[in-house]
């Protein structure tokens, strides 16, 4: 089996260049200079063919990237320009329109309440009962109402302590 050198693959991909106009890249000044069969420091020889391929590889490295950045960018902007047209939010974003909340972080109970921009509201108390007994529980009792999809109002009114969770459900308005 015949190898091949890496300069041998070159040369099969690129049209012959005579020996007396092919470049090499002088190490010293880094300037392409052409070479002559005989009679100089840039004697034709394996070295020679070897900065021939290098300079080759070169060329084509620089064309490929080239070609690279212009896709990176092309592809930049495409990302970019599809960000920009996908929704920026939702005009009917939900706020809250009115904000309660007394929190003693553990001491004695808590009250919050809120009331949203789309009609629902909160309301809700916890008291500390028994408190530093071996009975002690926390009862909390609120409410809260909302709207359904087919466009009623409902209120939910609970309790919870020790002996769970009880709800009353009410039809409020049509």
């Amino acid at each position: 089996m015949h190898l091949l050198r890496f300069s041998d693959y070159i040369k099969a991909d690129v049209p012959h260049i005579p020996e007396t106009k092919r470049l090499v890249r002088d190490r010293v000044s880094k300037k392409f200079v052409g070479t002559k069969a005989a009679g100089n420091d840039y004697d034709y020889n394996d070295e020679d063919d070897l900065i021939d391929s290098r300079s080759s590889i070169q060329i084509f490295f620089c064309a490929t990237v080239k070609v690279k950045r212009i896709c990176d960018v092309i592809i930049l902007a495409t990302l970019l320009v599809a960000s920009l047209a996908a929704p920026q939010g939702n005009p009917n974003d939900i706020t809250i329109v009115k904000q309660e909340e007394v929190n003693n972080i553990g001491v004695g109970g808590y009250h919050f309440s809120y009331e949203q921009s789309d009609g629902q509201k909160r309301d809700e108390t916890a008291e500390l009962r028994n408190e530093g007994t071996d009975d002690e529980e926390l009862a909390v009792t609120g409410s809260f109402s909302f709207i359904s999809p087919d466009g009623h109002t409902y209120r939910v009114d609970y309790t919870a302590d020790k002996d769970g969770f009880h709800p009353n459900i009410q039809l409020v308005s049509k």
